[in-house]
């Protein structure tokens, strides 16, 4: 656990050897899932902080919890075809377990942010950061893309960029669904 603590503040730091702290085992990249599990109800508290009072919590929080396991099994899959078509398959499973631990400096990143907002700020003072975050996040999986699959970072940064597209995508119809709900 400390290797792969490590490798995540490596990785948040941009450093080129971080990806090898980080397992090609498949078991390690499935058990890595615990930390997106766990951080996946912050992430849906965001989204309800982020939308307007108008809306019920509950209709939020199931609306952007769907859309959320819907763009984590489109963009693994993305990735997992590109990675196939690469024959770089050991490289899918060390970005797996790359992209699962960096969900803990992207925690630590987002809190002051969400405690502020908890405190009753308004959420226009923090839109400038969350886009930052957002920009961040995308070089971010660019770079373990790049490193973990050994590939260009030319065709990383396009798959960060269709994934992001992915991302956009699905919020555009979760607002949707969630707008003929009411």
């Amino acid at each position: 656990m400390k290797k792969y603590l490590l490798g995540a503040l490596e990785t948040f730091l941009f450093m080129p050897n971080a990806h090898e702290r980080f397992s090609t085992d498949k078991k390690d990249a499935i058990k890595s899932f615990i930390i997106p599990a766990l951080v996946f109800p912050l992430v849906v508290l965001v989204c309800v902080f982020n939308s307007s009072g108008e809306f019920s919590p509950m209709l939020l929080i199931g609306v952007h919890s769907i859309r959320l396991v819907t763009e984590v099994l489109l963009t693994i899959g993305f990735i997992y075809a590109v990675s196939g078509i690469l024959d770089t398959r050991s490289g899918f499973w060390r970005y797996i377990s790359m992209s699962n631990w960096f969900y803990i400096p992207m925690v630590v990143l987002i809190t002051p942010a969400l405690f502020g907002i908890a405190s009753g700020m308004d959420i226009t003072i923090f839109e400038n950061y969350f886009i930052f975050l957002a920009l961040y996040s995308v070089v971010m999986m660019a770079f373990m893309l790049t490193y973990s699959l050994k590939t260009n970072w030319q065709l990383a940064s396009f798959m960060a960029i269709t994934c992001m597209f992915i991302s956009q995508i699905l919020l555009d119809v979760a607002v949707l669904v969630r707008d003929s709900l009411v």
